[in-house]
């Protein structure tokens, strides 16, 4: 089984550390779509989900549905590049419990 994390953003610069640390171990593929950040968005997702595999794409954002529907499609596409990877999983009790 192939697992992504497809994200429509703007502004989370300050956030995406602390979400990558918590999921990368457990993704196959990443797709970040900024929808019009003035910070530091999209360079600070390439650093923080490095080495998986993953994109951050500019798209306006023209209403949820739409930017949603963006996003899947581009993380669909990119998800058949990206194939299965190793990741660690964490014992059913375990799940809940930071890893730092």
């Amino acid at each position: 089984m192939t697992v992504g994390l497809v994200m429509i953003v703007k502004d989370e610069a300050l956030i995406l550390p602390r979400l990558a640390a918590s999921v990368k171990d457990h993704i196959d593929y990443w797709t970040v779509v900024d929808t019009g950040s003035t910070d530091s968005t999209t360079q600070v997702a390439q650093d923080v989900f490095a080495p998986v595999p993953g994109q951050v794409l500019v798209h306006p954002f023209d209403g949820y549905g739409p930017s949603r529907s963006y996003a899947l499609r581009q993380a669909e596409s990119h998800r058949l590049d990206a194939g299965p990877r190793r990741r660690r999983h964490l014992p059913r009790g375990d799940r809940h419990r930071h890893h730092g």
